[in-house]
């Protein structure tokens, strides 16, 4: 049981790195387009 947590907490932490890391290179072409 703690482990399926664990785990579920990773993939959610994973996600939200990759969120995140994807909103920065939006931003990112924004400023080199303008």
């Amino acid at each position: 049981h703690m482990r399926i947590d664990e785990e579920y907490a990773r993939k959610l932490e994973a996600k939200e790195q990759e969120a995140e890391r994807l909103d920065g290179a939006q931003q990112d072409e924004e400023a080199n387009n303008s």
